[in-house]
């Protein structure tokens, strides 16, 4: 709510640059949203993999639950730290007059939630995909197989 009304959240990002008060609330402001919806992204699809252990009892199906877990865990916690580096000294995040002084670095910032996407979109459809080969086997008939899977395939959205 803070950035919104300080921080010119849905205004023209020209405008926003041109107050340095709304561009430090601002960017304090995404820094703050990018670490939040990093763990509960991360707590999501643990949960899910946590369902999927539970309700498939095949070993494909754990040892699965388990590589992806280990991969969530790991991709979530190497860009919750990245995220902290984003510039050194962390404040040049936030004032954006900092990063031309000497001994701040800041990296591309872009590239790195480009990325963070791109890997969580991968993860994502692997957790999709992780219980259609145990659906498939399973003893019915294939407009439930496919009822089922379809299910599975709308939790994903």
């Amino acid at each position: 709510m803070v950035a919104t009304v300080k921080g010119g959240i849905g205004q023209d990002m020209r405008i926003v640059i041109a107050d340095p008060n709304a561009t430090v609330i601002l960017f304090k402001a995404m820094l703050a949203c990018d670490v939040a919806y990093g763990f509960s992204a991360a707590l999501i699809k643990l949960s899910v993999l946590a369902f999927y252990w539970r309700i498939f009892p095949t070993s494909t199906v754990r040892w699965g639950c388990y590589i992806l877990a280990a991969i969530t865990i790991m991709t979530t916690i190497s860009f919750q730290v990245v995220n902290f580096l984003l510039c050194r000294p962390l404040e040049a995040y936030w004032y954006l007059g900092m990063r031309d002084l000497p001994g701040t670095t800041c990296i591309n910032a872009s590239a790195c939630f480009f990325l963070n996407a791109l890997i969580n979109c991968i993860i994502d459809l692997a957790i999709l995909a992780l219980p259609i080969r145990d659906v498939v086997r399973l003893q019915t008939t294939r407009r439930k197989k496919i009822g089922i899977i379809t299910i599975f395939l709308f939790g994903g959205l």
